[in-house]
């Protein structure tokens, strides 16, 4: 029986004159690929996504994409219809006369983007330019969009284990998580530009994603819609995961973004704790922003890959005195509880979560099945992996969030 969920990937030549034969031979050639898929998900393959067409990488790759522009525009948009409905600003000044501005135009485009691609994401994440662009559309539309963060998870459904594995794909990873459960620093979807049903922002959001997320009577067309609910589109995301913790945990890529599935189940994150003044990796940050430009969300904006480099030999001395190497306090990370959107603190989701987590925890320590906890296991992998590059870092990580959980958990 062929998986309905790979059936559109094999395609068929006809090499037979006979009709029949010709049905004949493609069965054999789906049934052996479909094993074939199956034999490289054990090899490590998992659920690779097919290479993206030539066309979706030119129309991307073409976007003018940029986060800041597409910020200022907002923060526009924003401030003439707050300061009309109040009447006067902060610093008394007059409500404009001027026309109303129109929805920005960066982040309407990037809407648009976003539904063209979403069946293609998880192949874009996989390409090195691609997948630059893919991320900056994933921080454009979840910063003021509830709606397109339930779009940006499903659009990775199924293909989340390869992509934490992947060079590039882990990146694309890393930023739709963090970026999905971020608060939005305004969410324009239901925001109130005084008319009414005509709100120019429910307009755009419907004319974008209107499509993707169609039901009919008894569910989601196709099974192919985006789910209504964020938080089961989430847990289902991390249960991919969980499959593969173990792997992952020993992944030189897979093991950062399963850093960042166990800070969401536990629902807190890390924090540069002596960040340079300006930089993007400051705490908190005043006034709206907030943390999507400076902070741990600003943290998650990549740079330019650059050229490999050979590294330099450090020169001997004491040079942690001066500042110039050694071990730097500016490696200090603190905790602090993660801002997710309202759906996300409900009491019932956080439940779930515990659950995942402990499943999780239980998966990565190897300690999965055993109930009394004075019983250990003997000395074996989990020692092993305290000395791994990958997943020694993060079981310091997991034992931290397991600390800070506890520790503000008691009476």
């Amino acid at each position: 029986k062929i998986s309905q969920n790979h059936r559109h990937r094999f395609k068929w030549q006809p090499h037979c004159s006979c009709k029949s034969t010709q049905w004949q031979c493609k069965l054999l050639l789906l049934v052996d690929s479909e094993s074939k898929m199956v034999e490289d998900q054990n090899n490590g393959e998992y659920g690779r996504p097919r290479r993206p067409s030539p066309e979706m990488v030119s129309y991307l790759n073409g976007l003018p994409l940029d986060e800041n522009v597409a910020s200022q525009q907002a923060k526009d948009y924003i401030a003439f219809f707050r300061l009309k409905r109040s009447g006067h600003g902060d610093n008394g000044e007059e409500v404009p006369d001027d026309e109303p501005p129109e929805y920005p135009p960066m982040l309407s485009a990037a809407h648009a983007a976003l539904s063209s691609i979403f069946r293609e994401v998880a192949s874009l994440a996989c390409e090195e330019i691609p997948s630059q662009q893919v991320e900056t559309l994933v921080r454009i539309c979840c910063r003021y969009s509830h709606v397109a963060k339930r779009v940006v998870l499903s659009s990775l459904s199924s293909y989340w284990v390869f992509l934490s594995t992947h060079r590039f794909g882990s990146h694309v990873a890393q930023t739709a998580l963090r970026c999905a459960v971020a608060e939005c620093e305004v969410n324009l979807d239901d925001f109130d530009d005084g008319q009414g049903e005509e709100c120019e922002a429910r307009l755009v959001i419907h004319d974008s994603y209107d499509s993707l997320l169609q039901k009919d009577e008894d569910g989601y067309l196709d099974g192919e819609s985006v789910p209504h609910s964020l938080s089961k589109i989430l847990l289902q995301s991390i249960e991919e995961l969980k499959q593969f913790s173990t792997e992952l945990a020993v992944h030189v890529c897979g093991s950062h973004v399963l850093r960042t599935a166990l800070c969401i189940l536990a629902g807190v994150e890390f924090a540069e704790a002596f960040a340079h003044p300006g930089s993007n990796k400051q705490v908190s940050c005043e006034g709206m922003g907030g943390d999507w430009d400076t902070g741990v969300l600003g943290a998650t904006r990549r740079g330019k890959l650059k050229d490999k480099k050979k590294k330099k030999k450090k020169k001997s001395g004491n040079t942690a005195a001066d500042g110039t190497g050694g071990s730097s306090h500016q490696e200090a990370t603190v905790m602090k509880v993660m801002k997710v959107v309202s759906e996300l603190e409900a009491k019932d989701f956080r439940k779930d979560t515990d659950a995942l987590l402990h499943e999780m925890v239980g998966i990565i320590t190897f300690s999965d099945g055993i109930t009394q906890g004075s019983e250990v296991n003997p000395p074996g992998e989990l020692q092993q992996n305290t000395c791994h590059p990958s997943a020694g870092p993060l079981l310091v990580q997991l034992l931290r969030l397991l600390s800070y959980r506890d520790f503000h958990s008691q009476p």
